[in-house]
């Protein structure tokens, strides 16, 4: 060998480097008899927005089928006939909502907006909490409003958690009224309100209280919602408790909203 390549070598050797021959016998002795690695799949990244909404409307529709079973298999609290009729459709409708959530993204349509009974859409969302053990006042009013039932009735029920979540075991209360082409629903209960320093950003995705816990997803979510159903969602001052507004626009006959 001559003496420049082998002064090379040595100065290889000393600072960890292979060299010539010993360059060939390491690559053959890492790949001898070692099967191929596999690639490795791509790290996972933060839940996409859409993800993360779906996965909240399927926990909100799970707890109201789970309330609804309870119901049903709770022995020591039987139920007459008739209720027992109407929780077990509101579990069944449950279902059909959850098969409708946990269909594959890419082929999961929205379906139009139609007519829609709004009194039958706020029974099932207030049967529901109250299934859970929640006090609601509501009475119906008689009015049909242009929607999409699953959406109005996931911001109910947002609006309703909500209520609960911040003012525990104050009753919460819907009120439903009528004003020209637009009909007003408001969530409210006789809790302590919405703190000053939570009102200008309530709706931001990821706000909310440090005391109560919570995501930081529902109200935003329900806004979202309200917004593309050609009505809008906001805070109101209306009581001294917490009080939200969502607007829907009413329908007429004929189909024109």
């Amino acid at each position: 060998m001559p003496v420049g390549h082998a002064v090379q070598g040595d100065q290889d050797l000393e600072r960890g480097r292979p060299t010539g021959r010993s360059r060939r016998d390491l690559q053959q002795h890492r790949t001898r008899g070692v099967p191929a690695r596999r690639a490795l799949p791509p790290a996972r990244g933060p839940l996409t927005v859409d993800v993360e909404d779906r996965m909240h409307e399927v926990r909100g529709s799970l707890a109201a089928l789970a309330g609804a079973l309870r119901a049903l298999t709770d022995d020591s609290s039987p139920l007459a006939a008739d209720r027992r009729e109407r929780i077990g459709a509101l579990a069944t409708a449950e279902l059909d909502r959850l098969a409708r959530l946990v269909a594959p993204l890419d082929v999961a349509a929205v379906s139009e907006s139609e007519e829609l009974d709004l009194d039958e859409v706020v029974e099932h969302a207030v049967a529901s909490r109250r299934l859970a053990g929640q006090v609601i006042t509501w009475h119906p009013t008689g009015h049909r409003v242009t929607g999409r039932a699953d959406e109005v009735a996931q911001i109910l029920n947002i609006l309703l958690v909500n209520a609960a979540r911040h003012a525990p075991g104050a009753p919460a209360h819907v009120d439903v009224v009528r004003d020209g082409s637009t009909i007003r629903v408001r969530v409210s209960d006789d809790g302590p309100g919405v703190p000053d320093e939570l009102r200008g950003d309530i709706f931001s995705r990821g706000r909310r209280s440090a005391t109560t816990g919570g995501q930081g997803i529902g109200l935003a979510l329900a806004r979202s919602l309200a917004n593309g159903l050609g009505g809008s969602l906001s805070l109101s001052d209306v009581g001294h408790g917490a009080s939200f507004e969502m607007t829907l626009p009413l329908h007429h006959l004929g189909g024109a909203a």
